[in-house]
């Protein structure tokens, strides 16, 4: 009878243990620390009260404290306002270890044994923070620190020139991660990454030196210059491989800003915008900035849309039906409305009939004079739809002749009756 409870206790001591090591402050966690450093779990102490509490269940997780390995986990708190008993509460808890702005709360800030930081977890994968996703982003983490350790023990051994340009740059730009502002998000290390590829590769042969001295608030490339001046620069930018994508990005956005500001006194400039756009998406589909492409094309370009509605450029100059984008929501029978808002400009808008169609058939169509300005008059248009709708697209035909300085909304819905 006593052979289970003693065959249960040997199964629990042969079990390996995975208990990460944890310390209220740097003064205990130094005395701990082993070869994977310091984890720094840090929360918006007086703004965000969820966030300590998903510090605590992720530093818990059993599949965190795995992908953790040995390092010491420290919870950390960050005040927006801080007294000066709370700057002091901070300092006495990080110690040597130096907490750099962070983008987002709650975060992971992971330094080696030396007290160097060499990797930040935040951003969009911290929001609402789900263990094993938090944990998987912790090991690709600790692949690039050691990655990182090898690139910059590799540069000390290479002659000077730029090999060793190579190396400091690479192990550089990996301390990075997916955002829109990458140069705010490098890490501090004991050398100065741009100084040594300077000096090994004054040329920029290797182009890790453009890389790593482009600050998007202060690019060189468009310091001084106004509104479609910047944009070879940009472009030249956005079509060089030396650049981390998330740059490459940021230029491509700058581009649509510009263009976009010009999009009234010239409709060339959508063509352009969604070209750029779909380079966006090419460049990272699964960034942030990639995924805005589809909203940039639709709300910037060049297409009529139940998003952006109309503005002149996307008012055509004849009577012929143009179809407006976007997602049409009219699918099962019923009574629908399209009405056409004035929102600005020098004209009102002139509409002479509304047609729905499923796919190329044409389902249900609305013919009258119509005006959306200051004082509309019959702007709404009524559609009966008789049988299911599979692939609703709304097409509008308009009378404006040269005069289209017009902006409006276009709303489309079911109207529901007694």
């Amino acid at each position: 009878m006593k052979l289970i409870p003693l065959l249960s206790a040997a199964l629990v001591l042969a079990a390996p243990l995975q208990a990460i090591q944890q310390a209220k402050d740097y003064e205990s966690a130094e005395a701990i620390v082993q070869d994977d450093g310091y984890a720094l779990f840090v929360y918006g102490a007086d703004w965000d009260k969820l966030a300590k509490k998903r510090c605590a269940a992720l530093a818990a997780s059993p599949d965190v404290q795995k992908a953790l390995g040995n390092a010491v986990v420290m919870q950390v708190p960050l005040y927006q306002n801080p007294s000066e008993a709370q700057k002091e509460e901070v300092k006495k808890q990080c110690g040597k270890l130096k907490v750099p702005k962070v983008d987002s709360y709650p975060a992971i800030l992971f330094y080696n044994k030396k007290g160097v930081m060499t990797a930040r977890l935040c951003g969009e994968v911290m929001f609402e923070p789900k263990a094993p996703q938090v944990a998987k982003e912790i090991t690709e983490l600790r692949k690039k620190i050691k990655r990182q350790a090898e690139l910059l023990e590799q540069a000390d051994k290479v002659p000077q020139g730029s090999e060793r340009a190579r190396c400091v740059g690479e192990a550089a730009v990996m301390a990075w991660y997916p955002g829109i502002d990458p140069t705010e998000t490098r890490l501090e290390r004991p050398e100065n990454d741009v100084n040594r590829v300077r000096m090994n590769d004054p040329n920029d042969t290797t182009g890790y030196l453009r890389c790593l001295t482009m600050k998007p608030t202060q690019m060189k490339e468009i310091h001084g210059l106004k509104g479609r001046e910047a944009l070879p620069s940009l472009e030249k930018i956005a079509n060089d491989p030396a650049y981390q994508t998330e740059q490459r990005q940021l230029a491509c956005t700058l581009m649509i800003g510009i263009l976009h500001r010009f999009t009234n006194t010239n409709p060339e400039f959508h063509a352009q915008i969604k070209d750029i756009a779909r380079k966006l998406r090419e460049l990272g589909p699964d960034t942030i900035l990639g995924r805005s492409a589809d909203v940039v094309t639709v709300s910037w370009g060049p297409d009529m849309s139940i998003l952006s509605g109309w503005k002149p450029a996307t008012l055509p100059d004849n009577t012929e039906p143009l179809e407006v984008k976007g997602s049409i929501p009219v699918s099962d029978p019923g009574t629908y409305t399209v009405t056409f808002t004035y929102t600005s400009g020098a004209q009102g808008l002139t509409v002479e009939e509304v047609i729905l169609k499923d796919g190329t058939r044409v389902v249900a169509t609305d013919r009258h004079k119509g005006f959306a300005g200051r004082k509309p008059d019959k702007n709404v248009y009524t559609l009966k739809v008789t049988s299911k709708v599979r692939n609703p697209r709304l097409f509008v035909s308009f009378n404006m002749g040269a005069n289209r300085d017009s902006h409006g909304r276009i709303e489309v819905k079911r109207v529901y009756e007694d």
